[in-house]
């Protein structure tokens, strides 16, 4: 059977005005129970309610909206519990399957219970250590990165391998993969390939400004791509203009060792996205559109990190904002800036809730006279206040005084004889 925990996460927000949290630990310290803190992987959806997967040195986590489940080898047929990567797609359409890379091949999960798994024993797969997974956009179909090989897959029967014999491949030792409009850019050990169906194109150091051929994180943003590399730091490149700026420890980088660049993390102070460099022993560093290094993070909440392995952002489903995940060896690092009230609605009762400073602003309606008990608990579903009100019918509001409580999520939980809510919300700065 499958392992699930307590763990609150939902629901739905409508537009006002940004509050957010610092970042916040998801870990075994704070009593998560999680089947290992060093987190590989990360992936979330925009405006979806599938669950936001990690990907654990000893397990997969989901994250759904009551709870979080535990998948490895004893309860699912999961190949390997050391997850290397998952997919990710950015649709409005909704997600109908996660793609889950170990280094014992390759599955396919639909959320629920179906799953489905490749190996070089029963599909074409070149090697069984899946380093890199990405939907096909416009290419169709998914594209796997491997140790000895690229593997397009139209998920159907179809089984396309691309080696440095058939293809422009610089190397068969895929380590990131990125689409960007008609065309896949593959990261390699001995330079970046671009590939647009027919045509290959391979940068490296000899005929390009790249600090090094070994490719690790590529991603484009600000109209430039960006690409990191395993020990020489990061740049970026229009590539039309052949204009070049580069990114290490004597200017300002933490590391110069790359593993994740990720783009558009909102930063509520200054109402600006930013790009994310994760690093192997600087924790995160940010840049904004300036290409300045704003900020370098590496420890929260008297924890320090130095490894960030991957990071995902995503639009809450049914609203606007941001939730930001990050993957580094003490577990997983959240930060939330929602566009701001939380609510949730049912035939009898609607409920909104936000905070204005340390003032929990609680918004209902009912249509009927009955008893409500209201909860606040934290992330891990700890309560930390309760009480009683006897609603009347018509429209009410309920100010609670939170000034005790720090910076971070809560969840607050309406409870009536006939129907129960738990919405999310924020307590800003």
């Amino acid at each position: 059977m499958k392992k699930t925990y307590v763990f609150l996460l939902s629901l739905l927000i409508c537009e006002t005005v940004f509050s957010q949290t610092d970042w916040i630990w998801f870990h075994n310290d704070f009593g998560y129970n999680f089947p290992s803190d060093t987190i590989l992987a990360v992936t979330s959806y925009d405006y979806s309610d599938e669950p936001t997967i990690a990907g654990t040195a000893n397990g997969l986590v989901a994250f759904d909206d009551a709870s979080f489940t535990i998948y490895d080898t004893s309860n699912s047929i999961l190949l390997d519990n050391k997850i290397n990567c998952l997919s990710y797609y950015t649709s409005f359409f909704p997600v109908e399957s996660q793609w889950i890379g170990t280094g014992k091949g390759i599955c396919k999960w639909n959320f629920s219970s179906e799953w489905q798994c490749y190996t070089t024993q029963n599909s074409p797969l070149p090697n069984d250590s899946i380093t890199a997974i990405t939907l096909g956009n416009s290419l169709g179909g998914i594209w796997i990165g491997t140790v000895n090989g690229l593997v397009h897959f139209d998920e159907d029967s179809t089984w396309t391998i691309y080696d440095t014999d058939n293809s422009g491949l610089p190397s068969n030792k895929v380590q990131c993969l990125l689409f960007v409009g008609n065309g896949l850019y593959v990261g390699t050990d001995k330079g970046l390939a671009f590939f647009n169906d027919s045509v290959w194109y391979v940068k490296n150091t000899f005929n390009s400004g790249l600090p090094s051929d070994d490719i690790t994180a590529v991603s484009m943003w600000s109209g430039k791509l960006w690409i990191g590399t395993r020990s020489s730091g990061a740049c970026d490149s229009s590539f039309t203009t052949n204009e070049w700026k580069y990114f290490n420890t004597t200017n300002g980088l933490s590391s110069d060792s790359i593993t994740i660049i990720k783009s558009d993390f909102f930063n509520p102070g200054t109402w600006a996205m930013e790009l994310l460099i994760g690093t192997m022993g600087g924790g995160m560093c940010f840049i904004n559109y300036s290409e300045t290094i704003t900020r370098i993070v590496n420890e929260v909440e008297n924890t320090s990190f130095r490894n960030v392995y991957d990071a995902s952002t995503n639009i809450p489903y049914g609203g606007w904002g941001q939730e930001k995940w990050t993957a580094t060896e003490k577990g997983i690092l959240f930060s939330a800036s929602y566009a701001g009230i939380s609510q949730v609605n049912s035939e009898s009762l609607q409920v909104s809730a936000f905070f204005d400073g340390n003032i929990l602003n609680v918004d209902y309606f009912s249509d009927k006279s009955e008893p409500i008990m209201f909860k606040i608990s934290d992330a891990i579903g700890r309560s930390l206040l309760t009480g009683n009100i006897l609603s009347q019918i018509g429209s009410r509001q309920l100010q609670i005084q939170l000034s005790q409580l720090p910076t971070q999520v809560y969840f607050l939980t309406i409870e009536t004889p006939t129907n129960k809510g738990t919405v999310k919300v924020v307590k800003p700065y």
